[in-house]
């Protein structure tokens, strides 16, 4: 008995552990999200205000932002059922390696041609004192790195997050049970029903009888009539009793 309980303890808190651990992967992906949907959705703004239109790798990425944002949120709650959600996982995995692979490949620091004429050169607002290619400015280096750190962490642990979905679904999600279990309550809730339909909808039985009691005849002036003599089989005429003299 006493090593029962305690083999329920360890698993308890090994399922208390992994529900934390689900919960602040949620959260580390909704921080990395947010963080990297909103430098690009300011770099987005100003290009706006230059007339230009955005690149498609961007675009990518903040969509892929998007999608994590609303995952997280509805995903962050630490149920086991939730677990089902491991193969989402894994493909927000490959959509943000795939994303921070664009962004890397365009430019994964500050000196290059692309970061001087488009990243750099728009993010310090700098289409007032020249055209393109004239102004080489190194402005929002830092957010840029930030924007490349944050993609590659969100992917991480989404990868981590898809991990731990296999080994809580493979561990503490028993799908059979779960449909046998739902089928039996659906049983259950299906008697009373037919109960009630049975006993003519009101609770009263129609079977003639009334609270387990038979109902008596009785003659025209309200007395019980008395028992009628059955009649032998193979004779219709009743047999009268003798009367005395």
């Amino acid at each position: 008995m006493g090593r029962r309980n305690r083999q329920r303890n360890d698993n308890d808190e090994e399922g208390l552990a992994h529900r934390v651990i689900t919960m602040l992967l949620r959260l580390a992906q909704l921080t990395c999200a947010c963080i990297v949907m909103g430098i690009l959705a300011r770099f987005c703004y100003l290009i706006t205000v230059a007339r230009v239109t955005a690149n498609s790798r961007i675009v990518y990425t903040l969509v892929i932002a998007g999608i994590t944002i609303v995952f997280s949120v509805l995903f962050c709650a630490p149920f086991n059922i939730l677990a089902i959600a491991f193969p989402f996982d894994f493909v927000l995995f490959v959509t943000w390696l795939v994303a921070f692979s664009l962004l890397a490949s365009q430019s994964h620091h500050c000196n290059t041609d692309w970061f001087h004429n488009y990243w750099g050169y728009y993010w310090g607002r700098w289409w007032d004192d020249g055209p393109v290619g004239l102004v080489p400015r190194y402005d929002g280096c830092g957010y840029w790195k930030t924007t490349l750190a944050f993609s590659f962490i969100a992917s991480m642990m989404h990868l981590l997050s898809f991990i731990l979905g296999i080994y809580i679904f493979r561990t503490y999600v028993r799908v059979s049970e779960s449909l046998e279990h739902a089928k039996k309550h659906t049983e259950k809730l299906r008697k009373p029903s037919h109960a009630t339909q049975a006993s003519g909808g009101n609770g009263v039985p129609t079977n003639g009888a009334t609270n387990g009691a038979t109902v008596q005849e009785t003659n025209a002036a309200g007395l019980p009539k008395p028992p009628r003599t059955p009649t032998p089989p193979g004779d219709a005429t009743p047999v009268q009793p003798a009367t005395q003299v």
